[in-house]
């Protein structure tokens, strides 16, 4: 997941990646989606082998974001 902020707004980009950070280090980030998401229902309600997938470019993002993200995500989310 990305958050997208305006360049004139680099205190709230700052903000948001300070706030995320702190929560995946106390664990409570973790915790969130332990306690509302339960992947194995997610992937039986998902029936992801019976999807097609459509991969579509975005020429907005930057190299950077492409090479943040992982080539499957949807996939390494679900493992």
């Amino acid at each position: 997941m990305f958050f997208f902020v305006s360049k004139s707004k680099p205190e709230l980009a700052l903000r948001i990646e300070r706030g995320l950070n702190i929560a995946r280090q106390d664990g409570s980030f973790a915790a969130l989606f332990e306690k509302y998401i339960n992947f194995n229902d997610v992937k039986k309600a998902l029936k992801l082998s019976e999807r097609t997938v459509l991969k579509l470019d975005n020429p907005h993002l930057s190299k950077a974001t492409l090479d943040a993200a992982p080539a499957d995500s949807l996939s390494t989310l679900l493992q």
